[in-house]
Parts: structure tokens; sequence; C-alpha cells
């Protein structure tokens, strides 16, 4: 069950695309899942990294950061203020509670565009059982269309205890159902670091796992052939996942940005920024003005 709660709206009818870089606009809405690799006070403190992380997070309307590791909060506090310098569009931010079970804690951020994006209500799921090491966060947002009332949707961040990423990824279909009756919604997103590859996750355990199985209530976006790492190794640690019949509907293309090939960065630069690059998914809507 959710803890006081937040979540995310959208629409269109269109089918999905191929478009490799995340593209914006009035009637889009882009969401994206960003680790940025123990995001504290060193990395915000570094004004090349710190300026190609804005470059990457101006094209989402909405997007979960994750592995933010600063007990102080002025490093998230530092993104917001860059984001919204020199910009038209403005930020706002909704943080977890530092999560973990040892001294090395996480916060889970999402950052919005508040020209777009109403949030509504948060929720950190009530992890009853232990079975997570940083708790599912959700928000509950609402984007206004030209018909048809606003929209909402549920985003629900997780990072995923690699060590145990079989038993945290199948305990998510109890957080996905407490989503939809908490924020009363079936459109949810559950999106961000899954650790679903490689030594982590096998193929046949992916198999079992209702996430990536279970097409009839989840659509997997990011594909297992998809290379979420900027490391030499290919694994697919970063997903998209989307419920709700509408939901689907609205999709309108979905990647992982290689920010590096975007950009023109060194191998180096990348590296700097992070381990992962973000996923994303655009949604068609129709905003009023």
């Amino acid at each position: 069950m959710f803890l006081s709660g937040l979540l995310l709206a959208l629409s269109a009818r269109v089918s999905p695309c191929a478009v490799t870089v995340p593209e914006g606009g009035a009637d889009k809405l882009v969401v994206g899942a960003f680790n940025i690799q123990v995001f504290g006070l060193t990395k915000a403190g570094n004004t090349v990294v710190m300026n190609n992380i804005k470059k990457i997070m101006l094209a989402y309307d909405v997007i979960l950061i994750q592995e933010v590791r600063d007990k102080s909060g002025k490093s998230m506090q530092k993104l917001l203020t860059l984001l919204n310098s020199n910009s038209d569009v403005k930020f706002a931010y909704s943080a977890s509670a530092r999560l973990g079970r040892t001294s090395s804690k996480e916060q889970y951020v999402y950052y919005y565009k508040t020209d777009k994006v109403k949030l509504i209500r948060t929720a950190l799921y009530n992890d009853t059982s232990d079975l997570f090491e940083r708790e599912p966060y959700s928000v509950l947002i609402e984007v206004a269309r030209t018909t048809g009332g606003p929209l909402r949707m549920a985003l629900t961040g997780v990072h995923i205890k690699p060590s145990d990423a079989v038993g945290e990824l199948d305990a998510m279909t109890a957080v996905y159902t407490d989503a939809k009756a908490f924020f009363n919604t079936e459109n949810v997103v559950i999106m961000g670091d899954m650790n679903a590859d490689c030594s982590y996750v096998t193929a046949t355990e992916r198999k079992k796992l209702r996430l990536f199985t279970d097409t009839e209530t989840f659509w997997s976006l990011i594909k297992d052939s998809e290379d979420t790492t900027t490391a030499a190794s290919s694994c697919t640690y970063d997903r998209i996942i989307v419920a709700g019949a509408e939901l689907k509907s609205h999709v309108v293309a979905f990647d992982t940005e290689h920010f590096g090939t975007e950009f023109g960065l060194t191998p180096k630069e990348v590296k700097s920024v992070s381990d992962h690059y973000p996923v994303w998914v655009t949604l068609s809507i129709a905003v009023s003005n």
C-alpha cells in the first residue's frame, strides 16, 4: 500500500515510430528515467558535467532521476537552478525520502516542466515486508487537453537492487496494483534502473516475471537488445513499462538516449556524466492554451 501520493497525465492515438532522440512539442509529452551515477556534491560541483546533464534533461517534460546521494539536498537544488537558468521553461521537482538499508542512501527525484505538468500527489510504497532496498516512489500528475478534461497518469520509479533483482522485480506487480488503487487510475508507467539483464536477471529468469511476460497488462518498451549502459558491456538495465489501454494507445515513440553521440561527447565525457543512458517514451497529447 502507498503512503500519501502523486502521478502523471498524457494522451493520443498514434502508432509508435522510430525516433532516436526524444522530441517534444506542445502536442507531445516526453517522459524519461535517468540513473545519474552517484549524483552528489562532487558531481554537482563539476560545471562541465552539470551543463551536459542540463542539455540532456531539457528535452524531457518529466524525468525520474535516480541515485541521488546527498543528505544535504543541495545537489538536487543546484540542478534545479541550472535547469531554470537561461531557459524559457521552468522546472520544479518532487523528491522521495532518503532510502536504503545501509548508510549509503539514495533519493528518487522527479523533475518536471511546470507549464505542462501539474503535480497532484506523491506516494512512497509502504514496504511492510521489506522487499525493496529502495521502496518505489510514485507521482500522480495531469496534463491539460483541449477536449475530455485533463489526462492523469501514475509514474512509478524504482532503482532495483542488483543482488536481488529477480525478487524485487517480482514484487513490482504488487506495487503496480497498489498504485492503481491509490491514485485511482489505470494509466501507469513503471520505470527506472531495474538491473533487468545480464548477470542480475537472465533471459530464463525474465520469462518468469510478469512485468515482461504479461502482455495483457504490461507493455515493456525498452527491448532486451538495447544497451542502456555507457560501459563496454551491453546490458538492458533500464526499462520503461506502460500499463493501461488508454495510455498504451498514446505512445508515439520510445528509445534509449545515447547522449554521447547526440551531443558529440567523448567516451570519457559520457562516463563522467553516468554509467547509464536515459530511457524515454513520448506520448501524444493535445495541450490546451
